[in-house]
């Protein structure tokens, strides 16, 4: 038999299941827990193709690093895995970007089995220096 426990922390939802199988005469239970997101990264352009990120640590049980995330955009699939850290290190630094486009970052924490949900996401600026300026004189 089954057991569904539905909790609500904080605004997350989270499920638990906990089950008794009857396959091969043993049982086997299974428990899925909540992954609280990290705190919304901070990012530093460092030079006009590389930023630097930090974050805050996750408050959830069991984590056991981070996966960080980049993109042009947040909409749909737009921020993609571009790393993962150690969860002592709360920190990544991010090269080979264009210099005149800006970037989303999100961070999540992650368990031995799981992902949990994303920070939210963070913008960046173009790096100013290497955007198109007119100057035109007024008379």
């Amino acid at each position: 038999m089954k057991t569904f426990i539905l909790l609500i922390v904080s605004g997350l939802l989270a499920v638990i299941v906990v089950g008794c199988g009857s396959s091969g005469g043993g049982s086997q239970g299974t428990t899925s827990m909540v992954i609280y997101p990290p705190g919304k990264p901070a990012v530093v352009r460092t030079s006009a193709t590389t930023a630097a990120l930090t974050w805050e640590a996750s408050t959830a049980e069991a984590v056991a690093g981070y996966y960080v995330y980049r993109g042009t955009t947040t909409e749909g699939s737009g921020l993609s895995n571009i790393s993962s850290t150690a969860f002592s290190v709360k920190t990544y630094s991010d090269s080979g970007l264009t210099a005149a486009q800006g970037y989303y970052y999100a961070v999540c924490a992650i368990t031995a089995t799981q992902e949990g949900q994303k920070s939210t996401a963070t913008y960046m600026e173009p790096h100013c220096a290497d955007l198109p300026i007119t100057i035109s004189r007024v008379k």
